[in-house]
């Protein structure tokens, strides 16, 4: 019973400013980008393409990372 009257006046609470704000940004987020979401969902496109060529890039970068040049 404690249980669900502690559940009674959580639910009577208005929602917190916080979470609010972050819907608001989600929206905003949203209308700012209202073509390309649709367009994501119907050419099924993503940035992981570029994620894919900029991952073996990064990993020469930290392998050569204290090497020298070759004409010294």
């Amino acid at each position: 019973m404690r249980r669900q009257a502690r559940l009674a006046r959580q639910l009577d609470k208005p929602r917190p400013k916080k979470r609010r704000l972050r819907d608001e940004a989600a929206a905003k987020t949203l209308k700012r980008n209202r073509e390309g979401v649709p367009n994501s969902y119907k050419l099924n496109k993503t940035n992981v393409t570029a994620g894919g060529l900029n991952s073996p890039i990064k990993a020469m970068k930290r392998m050569s990372h204290g090497s020298r040049p070759s004409n010294a």
